[in-house]
């Protein structure tokens, strides 16, 4: 690239203007580089005050912090397992009677249906007919629904002899719909 031969020439008749010229290049040069640095050190201290005030927010409140532990996810597969859909309510049907029963409760009566028709496809569902106290009831309940693979509680019905009277220690009938979706085991 050639300079217009007017430059050239003008820069030799006056050298302080050639030094003025050179000056103004290295001028802007060192005060873009400074405005440059400055930003990035403001910006380092957002940061800084940031990241305190959020350790500041996690020692105020720690219930705020996610405390997930590896134990307190349940274990296993969130669907019904097995090869067939019968063995699959087969499995079910299990899952709800070891839940009944680990509480002392005694299972009456059960029916698993796997109709898809009233239900959308893919799930299974379980109707059982037992015995329990009110505290077997409310942990039964829990443990059919916190646990795996995933259950839910579609229909409840809980009668109460008329000999319980105010203790409420007396043995309900309970009707317990339970439904999962099954998943093909291969």
């Amino acid at each position: 690239m050639s300079l217009p031969p007017a430059i050239p020439r003008t820069l030799q008749r006056y050298p302080a203007l050639g030094a003025a010229l050179y000056g103004a290049v290295l001028a802007a040069c060192i005060a873009t580089s400074w405005v440059t640095i400055a930003q990035v050190l403001h910006q380092r201290a957002g940061l800084a005050a940031a990241t305190d005030f959020l350790a500041h927010q996690q020692q105020r409140w720690p219930a705020a912090r996610s405390t997930v532990h590896a134990g307190d996810v349940p274990e296993g597969s969130p669907f019904i397992a097995g090869q067939t859909v019968t063995v699959a309510g087969s499995e079910l049907l299990q899952r709800v009677s070891r839940a009944i029963g680990s509480v002392g409760g005694r299972v009456m009566s059960s029916q698993v249906d796997v109709d898809t028709a009233r239900h959308k496809p893919g799930f299974i569902s379980v109707l059982v007919n037992c015995e329990l106290d009110q505290p077997g009831l409310q942990k039964t309940l829990y443990d059919l629904e916190a646990g795996m693979p995933f259950l839910f509680v579609d229909r409840l019905e809980v009668q109460v002899p008329e000999s319980a009277g105010a203790s409420g220690l007396a043995r309900m009938h309970v009707l317990l719909s339970v439904s999962g979706q099954w998943q093909e085991k291969p």
